[in-house]
């Protein structure tokens, strides 16, 4: 599963324990990989890479390690 999947799964408002069964990897590595991205953005929760994405932002803006 790609990366770009798994930012959508957080923007969604998954939980770790969600990413991770709808992306085949452990809850803790899908709690990494949000960490990442809240990181790359600056952010400090879910709701805001929710309301990030709702504003239309690309995703192209963050680049993960993860994929």
């Amino acid at each position: 599963m790609s990366g770009e999947r798994r930012r959508r799964f957080a923007a969604q408002g998954l939980t770790s324990r969600q990413i991770a069964a709808a992306a085949h990897i452990t809850a803790r590595t899908a709690e990494n990989h949000v960490q990442n991205i809240l990181g790359k953005l600056g952010f400090t929760n879910r709701a805001q890479i929710a309301a990030w994405v709702a504003a239309g932002q690309p995703w192209q803006e963050i680049s993960t390690a993860t994929e």
